[in-house]
């Protein structure tokens, strides 16, 4: 794969070309094994797709490209790589799918996000690695990012990471993912906190985002109104924790806590039509589709953590997506 200019440089995703009011939607759908349109209802410039039991995919049309997929995975066996049959095509309010069973396997649950690149919202960069510390590579997000996902694309294994800004209790550093976000385990940043143009990435042996030759692939998010809220809670120990206001009609909610190793979970509105939603996936898990006993208690912008995220005297993060 291609992924800009040579070495130390980097290709930052492109808008799809056609913009909507919406800049995220989820949904659903069963596998058929036989090839297929998803319609998304918004130009997705990065689609994420969830089976359980199976590391992430995703995929967009500036992004991976076309008949390939990516793995959000923390210790797995393969790095980032081609599938002919996954995803095949991406349209202005769709993308396509072959026949591979990872995102199109009979009678198979599937989750699915897309979201489009906006500014002060979400824009992706392609690093390619040069093993020098200081490497910059510019960014469209135009506000400093509040949390960046992070994944080493050329290496199989401790190769994801993840940002939380310091305004919500994060380090300049990513660290290994589900290591504890609230401490710096490698200078993968290069111990300077992204702006809100640029990120500096550091020089760390093994699987880091700047490895000679790797190439490596950093996502960005910031609260925009009405789109998406992160934000922070402390747990009470509660079945159901206090109510958290996001000011944001939810769909999509990432909890995760900050103060221990913790896998983080999605709940989507797609696969828990009615409240609470109690169906759960893990990002960086292959762990099957989840039903959490107490589940999330969602009501239009505010939102009530279940216990396995509402830890008494913990800190926890979310991200609300609308």
């Amino acid at each position: 794969m291609a992924f800009g200019g040579g070495r130390g440089r980097i290709a930052r995703l492109r808008s799809g070309g056609v913009l909507s009011g919406r800049l995220i939607n989820v949904g659903g759908y069963t596998g058929s094994g036989s090839a297929r349109t998803i319609q998304t209802g918004m130009t997705p410039d990065l689609v994420m797709i969830n089976r359980g039991a199976n590391y992430t995919r995703l995929g967009g049309p500036a992004l991976i490209g076309v008949g390939n997929f990516g793995l959000f995975n923390v210790s797995g066996v393969v790095p980032f790589g081609a599938d002919a049959q996954g995803f095949t095509a991406f349209g202005s309010s769709s993308f396509s799918l072959g026949t591979a069973t990872t995102v199109n396997a009979a009678a198979t649950e599937y989750v699915w996000q897309a979201v489009q690149r906006r500014r002060g919202f979400f824009d992706g960069a392609f690093i390619s690695g040069n093993g020098a510390a200081g490497q910059t590579v510019s960014h469209n997000l135009g506000v400093a990012p509040e949390i960046m996902w992070a994944r080493n694309m050329s290496a199989a294994a401790n190769s994801w990471g993840m940002y939380i800004a310091p305004s919500l209790g994060g380090a300049a550093n990513l660290c290994f993912f589900p290591a504890n976000i609230g401490t710096a385990t490698n200078n993968w940043l290069n111990n300077t906190n992204p702006t809100a143009t640029q990120v500096t990435i550091g020089n760390v042996a093994g699987t880091a985002l700047n490895a000679t030759g790797n190439a490596s692939l950093v996502l960005m998010f910031a609260s925009r109104p009405g789109v998406l809220k992160i934000g922070s809670y402390s747990g009470d120990g509660a079945a159901n924790g206090a109510t958290v206001e996001t000011g944001v009609k939810i769909k999509s909610l990432y909890l995760f806590q900050t103060t221990a190793a913790n896998w983080m979970h999605n709940y989507e509105a797609q696969s828990n039509p009615t409240s609470p939603w109690t169906k759960y996936w893990q990002p960086w898990s292959n762990s099957a589709i989840t039903t959490d006993a107490n589940g999330v208690i969602v009501s239009g912008t505010t939102f009530r953590p279940p216990l396995s995220k509402n830890a008494a005297g913990q800190s926890f993060l979310y991200m609300a997506f609308g």
